[in-house]
């Protein structure tokens, strides 16, 4: 037992002693755990994917909120102000409708529409 705590206690030494020329010395070993630090690229990115998100919203209620429209089968999709309009609609006239909504939401620069008259199932 005795050899046991001279072990432990040679080890305490040898490691306070690296301890201190690491502090003396400046050295910081590598930590590979670190949590990425998120570039300014990435932020802007990330910014730019909660915008489009949020005006598709804005488009999709827009749409809804006019009446008139069947949106069950209608998707909005945005990015940089531009939007696009896919999925099926019931009647003709409903694709000028929502496509004329979307126009008239604000931070829509572009709208396309993909949109096609068709039955549900279809």
């Amino acid at each position: 037992m005795k050899k046991f705590w001279m072990t432990l206690a040679a080890a305490a030494v040898a490691t306070t002693g690296i301890a201190a020329h690491a502090d003396e010395t400046g050295y910081a070993p590598p930590v590979e755990n670190h949590a990425a630090h998120p570039s300014s690229a990435a932020v802007a990115r990330k910014a730019m994917r909660k915008a489009d998100r949020k005006l598709s919203s804005a488009v999709r209620k827009a749409i809804v909120k006019g009446g008139n429209v069947d949106t069950a089968h209608l998707t909005v999709l945005a990015r940089d102000g531009k939007v696009t309009l896919t999925g099926t609609v019931p009647e003709e006239g409903q694709i000028a409708l929502a496509t004329q909504r979307a126009q008239g939401v604000s931070g829509v620069t572009d709208v396309t529409s993909r949109l096609t008259v068709g039955s549900p199932g279809h």
